[in-house]
């Protein structure tokens, strides 16, 4: 489903809706997502905790403090609606070609491996190439090249069992999940 419909299904279904770029947040002040989550919830008042009582324990951790105090209270703030929403995100568009897809930086020899594993996302069906492209962006983060191609020697396994009669379904969600499990 497309993200706009995820979105309304989760409002309907909510009794409180709290939804926003948590992982932008963090990024923007130097933290991980962990401490824009703890911040949505602690904002959210879904706890019976001060702000006070998460701001001591992010500081009792010892490391990045000052980036997670800061991830947690912009949060914070957009979850109790003090602080501007920002707007809506559009659809993602479809990747045409993974090789024009972002700046990437490195070693020559580690630029030409990403090329290689780029140019065969470009082989995929056009509707799988957003999502395998995002999960090889986090495999390879997360590892190395060799993994990156591991990654997608078992996507092509499950691209070669779909088709555009099921919309490429199974696809997607392999490029997704299979991704979110070689990271875990």
């Amino acid at each position: 489903a497309s993200s706009s419909k995820v979105h309304a299904t989760a409002e309907a279904a909510s009794k409180r809706f709290i939804a926003f770029d948590m992982e932008k947040i963090a990024a923007d002040n130097g933290s991980m997502i962990s401490a824009s989550l703890l911040g949505a919830l602690a904002g959210s008042g879904a706890l019976p905790f001060t702000r006070e009582s998460y701001e001591q324990a992010i500081g009792a951790g010892g490391r990045g403090v000052k980036a997670s105090l800061a991830a947690f209270g912009a949060a914070f703030d957009r979850a109790r609606g003090t602080a501007a929403p920002a707007p809506r995100p559009a659809e993602p568009a479809i990747v045409e070609s993974a090789l024009g897809a972002g700046q990437v930086s490195g070693p020559q020899n580690l630029l030409q491996g990403w090329q290689a594993l780029a140019a065969r996302i470009d082989l995929l069906p056009v509707a799988v190439r957003d999502m395998a492209l995002r999960g090889l962006r986090k495999v390879v983060d997360y590892q190395d090249i060799a993994y990156g191609r591991d990654y997608l020697d078992r996507l092509d396994k499950a691209v070669a069992l779909d088709g555009p009669i099921q919309g490429y379904g199974l696809s997607i969600a392999a490029a997704k999940h299979l991704a979110n499990a070689l990271c875990y």
